[in-house]
Parts: structure tokens; sequence; C-alpha cells
């Protein structure tokens, strides 16, 4: 696969846990933070079409996290370490 396909697929699946990211869903009560539905399009992106690809989508799908600066944007930046440590 191309390099330039890869980091398109890696655009694509980011935006797709951008919109994925917009779902709120409290998953036990109001109190507890965000679940965020966009790490599995990250996931995708990191074994589809490698680790720079994956690290963009998952960079492109905390783009609005990361702006609020609470737990969850932290939390996922974390997470986005953590998976390029995995991938290693």
């Amino acid at each position: 696969m191309s390099t330039l396909r890869s980091y398109s697929i890696g655009v694509a699946l980011g935006l797709v846990g951008l919109a994925l990211n917009q779902i709120s869903a409290p998953i036990l009560t109001e109190e507890t933070p965000e679940f965020l539905f966009g790490g599995a399009a990250v996931f995708l992106a990191f074994l589809w079409v490698g680790f720079g690809p994956g690290l963009l989508a998952g960079a492109i799908s905390l783009a609005a996290l990361w702006s609020r600066g609470d737990a969850a944007g932290w939390a996922t930046a974390v997470y986005l370490v953590e998976a390029s440590g995995a991938y290693w």
C-alpha cells in the first residue's frame, strides 16, 4: 500500500473517530467521565495502516478533546502513548 493511501486512510479513520467521540453516552451515572468511542477507529488505523497513520488518526480523533483541557483529553493523550508503545 502506498504511503499516501495509508495516510489518507489514517485521516479518514481519524475523522470517524472524531465523529464517534461526539456521542454523549453516560455509561454509569452523569458524574462519571465521558466514554470515548473513537478509540476503536484509532485501533483500526494502527492495525490496518501502521504506526504513523495510526498516530495521525489518534491526533485527529482527539482534537476536540484537547481543546477543552478536561480529564478526557489528557487520558486519551496517555492512551495514544500507550497504543504507540504497544505497537512496538
